[in-house]
């Protein structure tokens, strides 16, 4: 209870939405997906992690890499 100079008091009021910090909001994981991707870049290793985070999200990627502009041109005709 707070008391102020004027000779109101108050006390706080009790909360509209309770929160609970341990309690974790449910998540739910993406369905696996496949999905067409063309990926423009020059670092295979670098393409690979990628591509990890895509499956980590639940996604299955059919990927084409390519690392330059003459190979991305012809992936492009080709499709």
């Amino acid at each position: 209870m707070m008391t102020s100079s004027a000779g109101f008091s108050s006390s706080p009021s009790p909360p509209h939405f309770p929160f609970s910090p341990s309690r974790r909001a449910a998540v739910t994981p993406l369905l696996a997906t496949d999905i067409r991707l063309l990926l423009v870049e020059d670092s295979e290793f670098d393409g690979e992690l990628l591509l990890r985070e895509f499956r980590k999200a639940g996604l299955n990627p059919v990927c084409c890499r390519v690392d330059d502009k003459a190979s991305l041109d012809e992936v492009l005709r080709e499709k």
